[in-house]
């Protein structure tokens, strides 16, 4: 009996030096938000907001304050395990017609 908790003792004081990794075990499945990737250049000034929405989609977010201004946030991965970022703000005139493209590059 007084083997057993020496060794059940021992055991936890060396389980607690060592350098298992649990992470190493457990799958995370990657969760992807947003798009993937949106063809940016299939867009150009002068086209309508029926004509953006068929080329990219719907937008991730339409500003409260106007229903001009869409933005679209993708991530792409890249080598080197590194993440690219990407915003993209589209801007359309009153008519909806588009007027001003950005795209807003971050590597992570």
């Amino acid at each position: 009996m007084l083997y057993q908790k020496l060794f059940t003792l021992l055991f936890l004081i060396l389980a607690g030096c060592s350098e298992f990794n649990v992470n190493h075990y457990i799958y995370r499945p990657e969760i992807h938000q947003g798009y993937y990737s949106i063809n940016i250049n299939a867009i150009h000034k002068g086209m309508t907001q029926q004509q953006v929405i068929a080329i990219i989609g719907t937008p991730s977010i339409k500003l409260s304050f106007s229903n001009n201004v869409w933005c679209y946030f993708f991530s792409n991965k890249l080598k080197d395990n590194k993440k690219e970022q990407n915003t993209v703000i589209i801007k359309f005139n009153s008519d909806g017609i588009l007027t001003h493209i950005k795209n807003i590059k971050k590597i992570i």
